[in-house]
């Protein structure tokens, strides 16, 4: 089964809507740096492309299942940290930055939305951060 995770913020203390509007721009700039990615370099068998396949075109009675997991305990430096990490493994990491239009200063980083990964991957890398 793969699952995605975004970690959030939690030295920002966002409301939940504002959490879930971060959550939505982190997928939204997953999908488009995927369609981005296939268009630049008319790639569709790297790793990233095929996880992602893998992932949207599974549905609820696959063993695939298409899971979400959405951190909070994550501190600014902790995100910083699995960026770096992330990168040197080669997985798909990006950090949202917030316009600070409302709840959080302008460039505030608020989330950190990871590529689909095997859940066992997922739960050996993030297992020890808590849920939202």
């Amino acid at each position: 089964m793969l699952k995605q995770v975004f970690l959030i913020n939690a030295d920002l203390k966002m409301e939940k809507g504002k959490i879930a509007v971060q959550v939505a721009h982190g997928e939204v700039l997953y999908m488009d740096r995927i369609l981005e990615h296939i268009i630049q370099h008319h790639a569709k068998s790297e790793d990233i492309y095929v996880r992602y396949n893998k992932w949207r075109e599974a549905t609820e009675y696959d063993q695939i299942g298409m899971m979400k997991k959405v951190v909070l305990k994550s501190t600014e430096k902790e995100i910083i940290e699995y960026t770096w990490k992330l990168r040197t493994l080669n997985i798909w990491a990006y950090p949202i930055f917030d316009k600070g239009l409302t709840q959080v200063p302008e460039n505030s980083l608020t989330c950190l939305v990871i590529e689909p990964l095997e859940e066992e991957r997922c739960n050996i890398l993030f297992g020890n951060l808590k849920l939202l």
